[in-house]
């Protein structure tokens, strides 16, 4: 901290000064040699218009790569934003740690009105283990009882479109936003083959025993994803990696009102605790999650 005396009648006319201060550009006009810098200017008028918003909706001037991880997949790509930040693009491949699989990924929002547009679309192969298979293997005249280890393979093409709207209700020290979305959807499945005799869901093929109704085979897949979501979290410190203390709501339905191959519908729950166990520790909780599902052809 420093105190200094303030007192005018010691101050010096600028007049009384020897040294008068110059530009301190000066030295720079005389090197370029043109003391008017701004002669060469043309004088022309722009023609101007309504701007369209539509027109320049594709206009990456801000781009970027992303990498994003979890316990369950990878996702790397790259993601630009229009000058108006009113169009979103993502493009990139995302690969599932559990099943071993990639698929590529498009995505485009828009962001312009009210509520926001979303469309996704994304590519790839997909496996799940369902580990060993107690059955009876018909050969020949004979059956004998055998254990062998199952796995679905196949491809899955998924497009989707909705809207969502997103209402932020921070206030005081928590910030807390809600959101309501509604997407339709089209899943493409083709090259669905189990490991066991190279047929679909129900195995085996020839002596039917099981059928695995959670996967759907060949055929296509039309629903309905109904989500919500809310969180009311208390303002973290620089040190903090969770919030001391706030609530997280996740919830999703999906069902099949279009047709289709198939129907079924989903519906899960999930819920967030965060809270504050001791002076230097902070701790989540789960609620649920809840899931209850069913697809039939």
């Amino acid at each position: 901290m420093v105190k200094a005396d303030f007192d005018s009648a010691l101050w010096i006319p600028v007049s009384e000064i020897a040294a008068q201060p110059t530009e301190s550009f000066q030295h720079l006009v005389e090197q370029e040699g043109r003391p008017d810098l701004l002669e060469d200017i043309p004088n022309k008028k722009y023609s101007t218009g309504k701007y369209s918003q539509l027109a320049h909706a594709i206009n990456p001037y801000g781009w970027g790569a992303y990498f994003t991880s979890s316990l369950t997949e990878v996702n790397i790509g790259i993601t630009s934003r229009d000058v108006l930040s009113t169009t979103a693009i993502n493009a990139g491949y995302l690969f599932d740690l559990n099943e071993r699989t990639g698929s590529w990924n498009v995505g485009l929002s828009y962001q312009g009105l009210y509520p926001i547009f979303d469309v996704n679309f994304s590519s790839g192969n997909r496996s799940v283990n369902e580990g060993d298979l107690k059955y009876d293997k018909v050969v020949g005249t004979d059956t004998t009882s055998t254990t062998e280890n199952l796995t679905f393979d196949w491809h899955e093409n998924t497009v989707e479109g909705g809207i969502r709207i997103p209402l932020i209700t921070t206030h005081s020290r928590f910030l807390s936003s809600v959101s309501f979305g509604n997407y339709v959807g089209l899943s493409h499945i083709t090259d669905f083959v189990n490991s066991i005799d190279g047929g679909g869901r129900i195995v085996p093929t020839n002596y039917p025993q099981y059928i695995f109704r959670d996967y759907a085979d060949d055929g296509n897949l039309f629903y309905n994803r109904l989500n919500i979501s809310a969180y009311r979290l208390l303002k973290k410190s620089r040190r903090d990696i969770n919030s001391k203390w706030g609530q997280a709501l996740f919830v999703n339905l999906y069902n099949t009102p279009y047709g289709g191959d198939y129907s079924g519908n989903q519906f899960s729950f999930q819920g967030q605790l965060f809270f504050r166990a001791s002076s230097n520790i902070t701790r989540s909780g789960a609620i649920g999650p809840i899931k209850k599902q069913r697809l039939q052809i």
